[in-house]
């Protein structure tokens, strides 16, 4: 790239050539006809329908089948559930027992750069089934007891 030092170091500085990556031709080609057919707004709305419809999936379950000392926050946005379990449960150890069942979460402490967040659990939704969901959740209440 030719171009004056400013443009330059903030092309230097971007997270394209950061991440040593660029813009992908093979998504772009994919993504073009969505962004020029207009549609990109009902594929949104699509979106927004089921992610709305498996968190009241997930809701329902965890309901079900978490024990009464086990809390959570209903996700307003984005698609992860924040659980609360006991102070004295170390998420870890119970993603041990989870993974043996199936089932795999993050550990709020991976979320804390301070270590704290030890008895928190973080679970998405984005990417399951309503049957998976339900399933998952039994599988994650028989790690949790």
């Amino acid at each position: 790239v030719h171009a004056a030092a400013p443009l330059l170091s903030r092309l230097a500085n971007s997270g394209v050539v950061a991440s040593a990556g660029g813009t992908n031709p093979l998504v772009s080609a994919m993504v073009t006809p969505v962004l020029l057919s207009g549609d990109l707004g009902t594929h949104i709305e699509s979106l927004r329908s089921e992610y709305a419809r498996r968190v009241e999936v997930m809701d329902a379950a965890l309901r079900a089948s978490l024990p009464a000392d086990v809390s959570w926050s209903r996700p307003s946005g984005g698609y992860f559930f924040w659980l609360t379990l006991p102070g004295h449960v170390d998420a870890s150890e119970v993603r041990r027992h989870a993974n043996r069942n199936g089932v795999d979460f993050r550990p709020g402490a991976l979320f804390s750069t301070t270590g704290q967040l030890k008895n928190h659990l973080r679970l998405s939704f984005a990417y399951y089934l309503d049957d998976d969901i339900r399933d998952g959740v039994q599988r994650l209440a028989q790690s949790i007891n």
